[in-house]
Parts: structure tokens; C-alpha cells; sequence
């Protein structure tokens, strides 16, 4: 019983904070209203910012009594536009947060962005020359085969003389 609650809960909350975010922001790339699109971009990052913590910290709140409760409320309180609850955290939290680190986290991910490139790189070069290897390689084993099982069926194949057929009447 407790699994199917953990499973509706988990639903409902996936639902709360992606499925209706999702499509108000859908309808808000359509709209002109500046705020209706700062509305959605704030909330999309204050529940990725969620999400990461939460992520970190799951196994140990899911054992906290009411932990899948006390989440979809929050969820309900950050997505519901009637208590603007991610515009309230980003600008008391995530946003000062973020200014405060911004060079430091701008730094470190131009620093992953390289080395990842880098080695994309590394490892499309290598594994290209292993292709390539490799392919002669396949390629004189499979004509091998080829010649191997030509030869096979020459022999299993008495020679017919002219005329002579497979079908017996």
C-alpha cells in the first residue's frame, strides 16, 4: 500500500512541477507579456535548483513523516501563480546566491566546456581510428568467409551435365 501512495505522490508531484509548468510556459512563449515570460524562466530555475538539492538530499527526507506531502505543497506553492512562491525564493535566495558566485560558476563552466570539447574530440579522433582499423580488419574476415563458403558450395555441388536439371520426374 505504501508503494502505490509513493507512486501516486511521486505523479503527482512530477505533474505539479513539469506537466502544468510546462504548458503555461508553452502558452507564455506565444504571449507578449514580458512578465508572464520572467513569471516562467524564474520558476524553471528555482525548481531546477530544487530539484538538484532534492536529488542530494532524497534519501534522507523520504524518510521524514509527511516528506511526499510537505513537497507537493511546496511544489504547489512555487508553480501556483496566486503565491508567486518561486518569484518569492529567487529573489530572496537564488538570485543573490547566484550574483554572489557568478564568476566563479561562469569560470567553472567554461572550464568543463573546454575540457569536455577537448576530450569529445580525444575520443571522436579515437574511436574513428579504431573504426578504421577495425573495417580493413572486418572487411578481409568477411571476404574471407565469402571465399571460404563460395569454395564450400563449388564442392558440395556435383557437376550436371548439360541439360540436366535438379527436378526428377
Amino acid at each position: 500500500m505504501m508503494y502505490l501512495y509513493s507512486l501516486f505522490s511521486t505523479f503527482v508531484c512530477t505533474t505539479l512541477a513539469y506537466g502544468y509548468p510546462a504548458w503555461a510556459s508553452f502558452k507564455a512563449v506565444d504571449s507578449e507579456d514580458p512578465l508572464l515570460h520572467t513569471q516562467w524562466l524564474v520558476y524553471w530555475i528555482v525548481i531546477a535548483v530544487f530539484t538538484v538539492f532534492e536529488m542530494l538530499l532524497e534519501n534522507i527526507l523520504s524518510w521524514l513523516p509527511f516528506y511526499y506531502e510537505a513537497k507537493m505543497c511546496f511544489i504547489a506553492w512555487l508553480v501556483l501563480p496566486q503565491f508567486k512562491g518561486a518569484t518569492k525564493l529567487y529573489v530572496q535566495f537564488v538570485s543573490p546566491t547566484l550574483e554572489k558566485y557568478e564568476e566563479h560558476i561562469d569560470r567553472h563552466i567554461d572550464n568543463v566546456r573546454r575540457r569536455a570539447s577537448s576530450k569529445f574530440g580525444e575520443v571522436a579522433s579515437d574511436g574513428l581510428d579504431f573504426i578504421t582499423s577495425k573495417g580493413v580488419e572486418v572487411l578481409a574476415m568477411a571476404k574471407d568467409v565469402a571465399a571460404t563458403a563460395n569454395k564450400k558450395d563449388e564442392k558440395e555441388q556435383p557437376s550436371r551435365a548439360r541439360g540436366e536439371s535438379d527436378v526428377t520426374l
